[in-house]
């Protein structure tokens, strides 16, 4: 899999940015205001390491990639794991957001964990899961998000709206196998 470069920037109140540029597989959130979902750099251990922290900063930054276009950071924060390789001076980072909304890699599976993890409420079986997502990508509550070297996407409901689609697939015998 070929990374592309990903560029960070943080600028202070006096217009000066900081910016590092890495190697990257990026996927941003194209709803509401541009964000940065999910981030996975590789390059020397200290740009590694000043991306980590900036991540990790609190502070607003931005993203600047081709495939992606320009985004900013995430309101919740981040879950972040750097791995060094002993042998080089180099490290790898992992940078998600912390949304549980957030369906990364195979939407699918991700959307049934979303939908059987506590953050919803309402009763599914496994097997009505491919009518469920049929019609929530029907209904756009399903956002493919920009990416490059990877899959992502953005769950858009709730428990009200599940109900609902729930609701009307029972009625119509739609998700009764």
């Amino acid at each position: 899999m070929e990374l592309n470069k990903l560029t960070l920037n943080r600028y202070s109140g006096s217009g000066k940015s900081n910016s590092i540029g890495l190697k990257a597989n990026a996927a941003a959130r194209t709803v509401d205001e541009p964000a940065l979902m999910f981030m996975s750099v590789a390059g020397p251990a200290n740009l590694v390491k000043a991306a980590k922290a900036m991540v990790q900063s609190g502070k607003d930054f931005d993203v600047v990639a081709d495939e992606i276009g320009r985004c900013g950071s995430y309101d919740g924060g981040y879950t972040v794991v750097v791995t060094r390789l002993p042998k080089y001076s180099t490290a790898h980072m992992i940078a998600v957001a912390k949304d549980p909304q957030l369906l990364l890699g195979d939407a699918s599976e991700q959307l049934k964990r979303y939908i059987l993890s506590d953050h919803i409420t309402t009763p599914v079986l496994p097997e009505w899961m491919p009518h469920i997502e049929e019609k929530l990508r029907s209904l756009g509550m399903i956002q493919d998000m920009r990416t490059f070297g990877c899959k992502a996407a953005m769950a858009e409901f709730g428990s009200e709206e599940l109900d609902a689609i729930v609701s009307t697939l029972v009625k119509t015998r739609k998700a009764i196998v």
